[in-house]
């Protein structure tokens, strides 16, 4: 598997989830702030992107992945 997953608890008590890509050296990291998730991609050490969505938006969009894997 070329993935490694971590959960970790910021010093505040966010969660952390992290996924990096070892082939690529890319980082995604989801963190849940108050009532939104936030979502930060680092790329070759080169790229940082930070985007901000609701809960629910993210819910949603990760209920119609999975809505729609099963209808394929």
């Amino acid at each position: 598997m070329n993935y490694i997953y971590k959960k970790k608890e910021k010093k505040n008590g966010n969660c952390i989830i992290s996924i990096r890509d070892k082939w690529e050296n890319a980082l995604i990291e989801f963190e849940q702030n108050n009532n939104q998730i936030e979502i930060v991609i680092n790329y070759r050490n080169e790229k940082t992107t930070k985007f901000s969505l609701p809960i629910e938006t993210f819910e949603k969009v990760y209920e119609d992945i999975k809505i729609g894997r099963r209808e394929s």
